[in-house]
């Protein structure tokens, strides 16, 4: 069976207004929010609307960039200084605030440690919840996302989460509800062939023909005209990209190499990308 591996790439005109953060936030029967011990990072995510063409969000100095319609999410370091830890949100036209908003957080108290214990030989799991997510370790940023029927390696285990292997020395960690054990004894070589890229409705598809469904990393450019995609477990069999209508004025040029930990897939793209 050729499954498919589409790369979705976000090209839009970005838009701010006034301010809503819709997580964090603190929810019934909260008095505070708090991150746990371990977490250097996070998402924030939320809308605005209503701005002028001059405008742009910014959070804790640094802008964000938003959607269309409005809406904005940002992977961004927590911040550590100052008594009160806080996102503060302004919506900034030529020097002037139009919108502000400010959300205070605190951190909860480090746990225990757990020691881990090996699994030899290491058992492969099957990830089964549609909101599965690997950290960098317990209590620890946020890693990978795999999605529904990705194969990951258990080398090592707690009584609640899976310590996963996903190349050579790249480690990760996943909660236990999140994935099942599978019958097989080793993850299974995914093959990756030709691309098609297409554009339309401000969205741009990078779609590969795949053996199965991967794992992978993604990395964006600072000017945001450049992504690379890590695809683990994967075999290169690409021999050609094709492209469709006005998709060459987005992506300029794809590029493939073959790795140890897995293949490495470049994009370049014409404009600047709002995510991929």
């Amino acid at each position: 069976m050729v499954k498919a591996l589409c790369v979705l790439l976000f090209i839009t005109s970005a838009f701010c207004a006034e301010i809503t953060l819709v997580y964090p936030r603190v929810m019934q029967g909260q008095d505070s929010f708090r991150y746990e011990a371990g977490i250097d990072s996070s998402f924030i995510f939320g809308q605005v609307g209503g701005a002028t063409q001059k405008s742009a969000l910014w959070c804790n100095g640094q802008q964000v960039r938003t959607e269309g319609d409005g809406a904005f999410l940002s992977f961004l370091r927590l911040p550590t200084s100052g008594e009160t830890h806080s996102w503060i949100l302004s919506l900034i036209d030529r020097g002037d605030t139009l919108a502000r908003t400010e959300f205070a957080f605190g951190r909860l108290a480090a746990s225990v440690t757990t020691p881990w214990m090996p699994l030899d030989p290491p058992v492969i799991l099957t990830v089964t919840d549609a909101k599965a997510h690997t950290r960098t370790d317990i209590g620890g940023s946020y890693w990978h996302f795999p999605v529904q029927g990705a194969k990951l390696k258990a080398v090592a285990e707690t009584p609640t989460f899976y310590r996963v292997e996903f190349a050579a020395q790249l480690f990760g960690v996943i909660d236990k509800s999140f994935v099942a054990v599978d019958s097989v004894t080793e993850v299974p070589s995914i093959k990756i062939g030709n691309a098609t890229v297409s554009h339309g409705n401000e969205r741009t598809h990078v779609t590969f023909a795949s053996s199965g469904i991967t794992t992978w990393r993604e990395q964006i450019s600072e000017a945001g005209r450049r992504m690379e995609l890590t695809l683990y477990d994967c075999v290169c069999a690409v021999d050609r990209i094709r492209y469709h209508g006005e998709s060459i004025s987005y992506v300029g040029d794809v590029n493939w190499n073959q790795q140890a930990d897995g293949l490495h897939l470049l994009i370049r793209t014409g404009v600047p990308l709002d995510y991929g």
